[in-house]
């Protein structure tokens, strides 16, 4: 048990509870003295002074010398004796001390007792020869203490123990069991099972611990989210490449049975196939972060002019135009990397605009979160298109690898739905970030957000 952290937790508060009980009991004993003690103190007082007055009274000075004599060896007490008429009988002179105790027990006429190193005792007992008074002092505490009912407070010490050892297993508990469990899942974790959760174990507690296991089963859904994420990306990757090698293999019978069109299927696909490879190749880079990216400073109108003037070019097939709206701003950046963002983005959009349709291309400086223009500290990219949208519930997961918010759709335009991903880890490299809305009225629109850099 000393090996756990529970162990050792119940040991540390156990002792501890041990040590104050036994402070406590001695302060209380041989330092200040309790209700109780005093009590019995008196009533040990009383009665021994009644004794010492009768053996006076029934032997004189001889009887009371016998008393004394077997009572100071006995239980190593000194004993002064005051008759009525205030003249010691027997005994030595009083301390300071002992004269306060004597004067304080002939004013309230009972026996006064103090509990310090020594116990101290005066007594005035009542007899018909008038009222003797009895100072007594135990040279040896010890010799007392023994004289208490030792069975009484061994049951009242084993009851405290009993109950102070189940205070600290509780305690102890209590403070452990987090860890316990952070420890559980952890096992769980590291044996594959990545569903394994910390805080609904700990639901009713509030505390740093608790704050711990949450941001534990943060941690664990995240590599789960990342696991699975890897996981759908090697399923893509393998359907993607499935497909090209399959009407390769097709296209390769046929050109060996002499069709001359087969030859261009097989460009066309082995064409698909790189541009597949460069995209996954862009991604894995993309998310090693930004050491291998050499920023520079960049012209964002340039950029966007080839980026639209390219997409002119490909849209004229289907009749579909990109308008820019752009104003000189030099930004720092990576050209190449920014020109892929950016056109990744609106590739997405010509991909998705209706015949005779329209994509629109606006960018702007902004001097905060407010959009207030002024000293440029940022700079917005918004491009919209005029196609269906996007269903809601399909928005937060736009910029996953490999996600189509419909298959059939995204096949039928080209799309493998790498183009945005790579574009939100491309802004993330800048420092920058990508959302994706619904427009009224249809049609979406993608923000790409970058820093003004010097």
């Amino acid at each position: 048990m000393m090996k756990s952290l529970f162990g050792k937790i119940f040991l540390w508060f156990w002792l501890t509870s041990i040590l104050l009980t036994v402070a406590s009991v001695f302060i209380a004993v041989f330092l200040t003295g309790t209700p109780v003690l005093r009590q019995w103190a008196s009533n040990f007082g009383d009665l021994y002074s009644r004794n010492v007055v009768q053996s006076y009274l029934l032997g004189g000075d001889a009887g009371l010398d016998q008393f004394l004599t077997s009572t100071e060896q006995a239980r190593e007490i000194q004993t002064t004796l005051f008759g009525p008429d205030g003249e010691r009988i027997r005994g030595g002179a009083l301390t300071p001390f002992q004269q306060g105790l004597l004067e304080e027990a002939r004013a309230s006429g009972r026996t006064e007792c103090r509990i310090r190193l020594a116990w101290q005792c005066a007594a005035v007992v009542d007899t018909p020869r008038g009222k003797f008074v009895v100072v007594g002092r135990a040279l040896h505490p010890r010799r007392m203490v023994r004289q208490l009912p030792l069975s009484a407070v061994l049951t009242r010490a084993m009851l405290i123990l009993l109950f102070a050892s189940g205070l600290c297993f509780a305690l102890a508990r209590y403070i452990a069991r987090p860890v316990e469990v952070l420890q559980h899942a952890t096992r769980r974790i590291a044996a594959g099972d990545l569903s394994a959760r910390a805080a609904p174990a700990l639901a009713p507690r509030k505390d740093e611990l608790v704050s711990l296991a949450e941001e534990f089963d943060v941690m664990a859904a995240r590599i789960e989210a990342l696991m699975q994420s890897q996981r759908q990306m090697l399923g893509d990757i393998s359907h993607e490449l499935r497909s090209p090698l399959t009407r390769l293999r097709v296209a390769l019978e046929l050109a060996e049975g002499g069709d001359a069109e087969a030859m261009k299927r097989m460009n066309a696909d082995l064409q698909k196939l790189e541009q597949l490879i460069e995209q996954v190749l862009t991604l894995n880079r993309l998310d090693a972060g930004e050491k291998w990216v050499e920023l520079q400073s960049t012209n964002l109108e340039t950029v966007l002019s080839e980026v639209v003037r390219d997409a002119n070019y490909e849209g004229r097939a289907r009749n579909v135009s990109v308008e820019l709206k752009a104003e000189p701003l030099t930004i720092k950046a990576n050209p190449a990397l920014l020109k892929s963002c950016v056109e990744n983005i609106v590739r997405n959009a010509l991909r998705y605009s209706p015949d005779n349709g329209r994509v629109e291309v606006e960018e702007r400086a902004v001097s905060d979160s407010t959009g207030r223009v002024g000293h440029p500290q940022w700079v917005e990219i918004r491009v919209r298109d005029h196609g269906p949208g996007v269903p809601p519930e399909a928005l937060p997961r736009l910029f996953e690898p490999f996600y189509r918010v419909a298959e059939s759709r995204s096949e039928k335009s080209g799309g493998r739905g790498l183009g945005l991903s790579i574009a939100q880890r491309a802004a993330a490299v800048h420092g920058g970030t990508v959302e994706a809305k619904n427009r009224e009225g249809g049609g979406l629109e993608v923000l790409v957000k970058l820093p003004v850099r010097s």
